[in-house]
């Protein structure tokens, strides 16, 4: 009986998952024994992700057009976030959380983190020519990136389980992104320190957060320079 539960428990935790992870992640994760157990401190860097005026455009729109605007949005970053090798954290309202680093064996966090953020850009630039077409609003948003100590692992109860990453890089990853104009990618010095020589950037300056005793410098990400 005790062996049936493990199993059964075990089953829901990868459905779980396979919602927020690339399946080779998923599978590499579930093989691992206490996987509710599993929690980790870890160096990773966090992608913030919101549409910029979602509030008039929910305001000016019916309920049924913008949750299809939400699902079609949220697909074509999840899809990136995967193909970057990332973990879905969260969504929340129209923002997208991204976690990359805090998974074992994982190589070039930062990079592939920046990497996704701009290809977000470039989804949305895609999502709305379509958009056009079909005669309907274009949208736009900002994106902060943020690298430091997080702490990972599955936090809830036992009905409901969440794998996440919590910690203060989460918070200035969050401020940033609320910083960061139409289609622009914001990213903290700590990110570009680790990807200064594959990524061309914009000195946007120091800024005070909430929260934070320090200033943070903040650069705008441009372009991928080839690595």
């Amino acid at each position: 009986m005790i062996l049936l539960k493990e199993v059964e428990q075990k089953a829901i935790l990868t459905e779980q998952l396979s919602r927020f992870l690339a399946p080779h992640v998923v599978d590499k994760m579930a093989k691992r024994a206490n996987l509710v157990q599993t929690r980790r401190k870890a160096v990773g860097t966090i992608i913030f992700a919101d549409i910029r005026g979602f509030t008039n455009f929910s305001e000016a729109y019916g309920a049924s057009e913008v949750v299809d605007l939400l699902n079609d949005y949220f697909d074509r970053l999840v899809r990136i976030v995967f193909k970057y090798e990332g973990v879905v954290d969260k969504y929340i309202g129209d923002a997208l959380m991204a976690v990359f680093g805090t998974l074992e064996d994982e190589t070039d966090p930062e990079y592939r983190s920046v990497a996704a953020a701009l290809e977000f850009i470039t989804a949305i630039a895609d999502m709305n020519r379509e958009r056009k077409v079909m005669g309907k609003h274009p949208i736009s948003i900002g994106v902060g990136v943020n690298t430091g100590e997080l702490v990972t692992g599955f936090i809830g109860c036992a009905q409901r389980l969440e794998y996440t990453s919590i910690g203060d890089t989460v918070n200035t990853s969050s401020r940033i992104c609320s910083m960061a104009g139409k289609d622009e990618v914001l990213i903290s010095e700590t990110t570009y320190q680790a990807v200064r020589d594959w990524v061309n950037v914009r000195p946007v300056g120091m800024r005070q957060f909430k929260g934070k005793t320090q200033e943070v410098m903040v650069y705008q990400a441009i372009g991928i320079r080839s690595k």
